[in-house]
């Protein structure tokens, strides 16, 4: 959807510099999905290695020319996208993708906890691409199961990974409202 959302200009956000900014990060959402869907494919298969490690995707970046600078650059856009997703929630900017017939309440109260749940996992990776750009070290980036066992072993971590369990829940219940009430 963010393929064509991007490429055919579905929500008609135009061509215009403002509009094509637009689309680009549509893209960009299209390929972080494609990423995470691929990295959860490997993970199923059992041959997924750690993001942090020498062998991982931020170290063969890191080595390449400017490749911290890179890192550094993708972890400002994963910034970028994470605020987004809470200026989303807080101005309610959903509500004009979407045509809900049942209680504003209800898909408030789903549409901003899920989203801003959302958003504070973009902020966690962001915020650590760019700590291991700024490093210089790619060992610096906190992969996935690194990050959920530091939370946890926080004094509330159970607490809040309940509660994030839960609001990424609830960002799969508003991406169901939105597929089904989505105005195009």
């Amino acid at each position: 959807w963010r393929f064509f959302q991007s490429y055919f200009d579905a929500d008609d956000h135009g061509t215009d510099s403002n509009g094509l900014a637009v689309r680009a990060g549509l893209m960009v959402s299209c390929i972080t999905h494609l990423s995470l869907a691929y990295y959860c494919y490997n993970l199923h298969a059992g041959s997924s290695q750690s993001g942090g490690g020498k062998q991982g995707l931020v170290a063969k970046i890191m080595d390449l020319p400017l490749g911290p600078w890179l890192v550094g650059a993708i972890g400002l856009i994963v910034l970028g996208f994470g605020a987004s997703q809470i200026v989303k929630a807080v101005k309610e900017k959903y509500k004009d993708h979407i045509q809900y017939p049942g209680s504003q309440k209800v898909l408030d109260g789903i549409s901003k906890a899920g989203l801003v749940s959302r958003a504070v996992i973009f902020l966690v990776a962001g915020g650590s691409l760019c700590y291991a750009a700024w490093t210089y070290d790619p060992n610096q980036t906190i992969a996935t199961k690194e990050m959920w066992s530091f939370l946890s072993s926080m004094a509330f971590g159970q607490v809040l990974m309940t509660v994030m369990a839960v609001g990424l829940f609830l960002f799969g219940v508003y991406s169901a409202i939105e597929a089904r009430y989505r105005k195009i």
